[in-house]
């Protein structure tokens, strides 16, 4: 039987039913690993020590919790931590490890799997994974990445930007394989009804983390822009302080919902009830947002993250500027007048949202789908060669 191990520090949460936090990265490995064990895969996850409530709750897939106190810590605990992790890796007794974040994980990673012959796969998140001269880490994390992707056995890309990234910065040749799109649970469960009742006729939906590069800040200006409008924000926390205040933005503004943290059916369900989906973000590698959008036939509105070109490609909704993630990066208030008018053109339009709903349920079924991505990915694990190790 082939075995497969996810390492994903703060995945503890999506593997448990219904309950909430983790983010895109986490869920995509989720889903590729469900699917693999349908397919008869030995699959499993390495992540940080579940808090206790967690630990009295059955996960989806098995288990090998281990340290990763010096994450958010100090580094004085890294040593211990990653003998914890070495353990927890022995234990899962996998053929393969993968990993996407924190790429500098790779350091120690690369030791083990060479140790007892493991093959050793990185999975690109972020553009900048690809192009270091974009990525803001301290020295020490930078070199630890880049020692270690360059003695990984192989590496994947989201998209073909990460692909020439890898190539042109690392000298890796480097395997895309598509994100994966489809549901977390097998039923589609909604929120409670009061829930559905208080958070109704959502015209414009915001999902990300409270990381400063989300730029939340955006959509309070733009519901203060357009009163008649109204938007909600779903918001996972890696920022207590700023998630705090975006609760407190929202309160504020009577057209502005705060969703908080939802566990992947309510989720989904607000991704089905939705008009627009909203991205302001700095920095993306693929986001799983875009797919959940798409999956349900919504339009995608995006400030400057389009990856290769496919919003504007097939026609899945409107990216307003690509240079908007080099210029005005935190003025906030100007960069929603620069939405205003393209959201409020899109609300009007109703056979442009007809025309594009069709349009992205045909690009998911093409491109992101079980069936599409899931053989890529075994062809890039049977492939997985060590040519990559300097």
């Amino acid at each position: 039987m082939q075995s497969i191990c996810f390492i994903s520090p703060y995945a503890y949460p999506l593997l448990i039913p219904n309950e909430k936090g983790a983010g895109g990265a986490e869920r995509q490995f989720l889903l590729f690993g469900k699917e693999l064990e349908s397919l008869g895969w030995d699959v499993s996850f390495i992540t940080e020590h579940p808090i206790e409530s967690h630990t009295r709750q059955k996960t989806i897939l098995p288990v090998y919790p281990c340290s990763f106190s010096y994450l958010g810590g100090s580094n004085f605990r890294m040593p211990l931590d990653w003998l914890s992790l070495f353990f927890a890796m022995k234990k899962t007794n996998s053929k393969y490890f993968v990993i996407k974040v924190p790429g500098h994980l790779l350091t120690p990673l690369s030791i083990f799997c060479r140790l007892f012959n493991k093959k050793l796969i990185f999975w690109g998140q972020m553009t900048f994974d690809a192009i270091p001269s974009l990525r803001k880490v301290n020295a020490l994390a930078g070199w630890l990445q880049d020692w270690g992707l360059k003695q990984t056995d192989m590496v994947i890309a989201q998209t073909k930007e990460q692909q020439r990234g890898f190539l042109d910065n690392y000298g890796i040749r480097s395997f895309v394989v598509n994100s994966i799109c489809t549901t977390l649970t097998d039923t589609h469960s909604p929120p409670p009804i009061e829930t559905r009742s208080t958070h109704k006729n959502i015209d414009v939906l915001w999902v990300g983390n409270s990381a400063e590069k989300k730029r939340y800040e955006i959509v309070v200006h733009l519901a203060e822009l357009m009163p008649e409008t109204k938007f909600a924000i779903a918001m996972n926390i890696s920022d207590k302080a700023r998630f705090s205040q975006a609760r407190q933005d929202c309160k504020n503004t009577t057209n502005l919902n705060f969703l908080g943290m939802l566990p992947p059916s309510e989720m989904e369900y607000f991704f089905s009830e939705t008009k627009i989906f909203l991205n302001t973000s700095t920095q993306e590698g693929f986001p799983n947002t875009f797919l959940q959008s798409w999956m349900n036939g919504k339009p995608v509105v995006s400030l400057n993250i389009d990856p290769d070109n496919i919003i504007q490609d097939n026609s899945l909704g409107v990216i307003v500027d690509k240079k908007l993630s080099k210029t005005h990066v935190n003025d906030h208030r100007y960069l929603a007048l620069q939405l205003k008018h393209h959201i409020s053109e899109l609300l009007d339009d109703n056979e442009r949202i007809s025309s594009i709903r069709k349009n992205s349920k045909q690009y998911i079924a093409k491109h992101h789908i079980p069936t599409k991505v899931i053989p890529k990915l075994i062809e890039a694990l049977n492939n997985c060669s060590g040519k990559n190790r300097q």
